[in-house]
Parts: C-alpha cells; sequence; structure tokens
C-alpha cells in the first residue's frame, strides 16, 4: 500500500496480482491464496472498496500458476516423465503468464466493476 495505495485502486490490484503470481513459484496455491486473503481484504477496506474484484485476480494469478514445477501438483505430475527441468516452466511459463495478466486486467473491470462499501 506505500508503493501503490496513492496511485489509486488499479495499480494495487495489479500489485497484488503481481506478488501473487510471483509467490506461486515457491508456494503452492491454495496456501498462497489463504496467505494473501487478509492482505488483499486490508487493502481494499484501506481504500473504501468491495474487496470481490482484488480477490478474484489474486484468485486469478494464483490458478495462473505456469512457472514453476512446484506450485501445482500437475505441474510437478508431468515433469519427471515430460523430461522438463525446472527453466522449462520459467521459458513457457512467464510469456503465458504475461497473457494471462494482460488478459485479466482487461476483463476485470468489465466482469467484476470495482464497488464502494
Amino acid at each position: 500500500m506505500e508503493l501503490l495505495g496513492d496511485a489509486g485502486p488499479w495499480p494495487v490490484i495489479m500489485g497484488l496480482y503481481i506478488l501473487t503470481a510471483m509467490a506461486t513459484m515457491i508456494i503452492p496455491t491454495a496456501a498462497l491464496v489463504v496467505l494473501m486473503s487478509p492482505i488483499v481484504l486490508s487493502a481494499m477496506s484501506e481504500m473504501g472498496l468491495q474487496p470481490e474484484t482484488a480477490m478474484m485476480a489474486v484468485a486469478m494469478a494464483a490458478s495462473a500458476s505456469f512457472t514453476s514445477p512446484i506450485s501445482h501438483p500437475a505441474n510437478i505430475l508431468v515433469m519427471g516423465p515430460g523430461g522438463y527441468r525446472f527453466v522449462d516452466y520459467l521459458k513457457v511459463g512467464v510469456p503465458l503468464t504475461i497473457v494471462v495478466f494482460i488478459t485479466v486486467m482487461v476483463l476485470l473491470p468489465i466482469l467484476w466493476p470495482l464497488a464502494p462499501v
């Protein structure tokens, strides 16, 4: 909030999305959403906004866990049989994560518009 709070709600939501997407590299999805939920609720409360939009952004960021085999059980399941290395997940996962980020940021204001408390 100190970095992005003055810029408005969308930069804060983008920051939460990016933080969540980066954290999925080392924290499993379900644990990360449980960790991020109070942060999102607090940030949106400080801004006087309903948390649904930001919570959906965090949920989408956590679900788009393509950058690491640790982030999702399916990723680790195919790593051995597919002969993938950690760097392979980064090569494919980072561009895919960027595509999902752009898609979410375009569709989020349409499907879950920000609402004051």
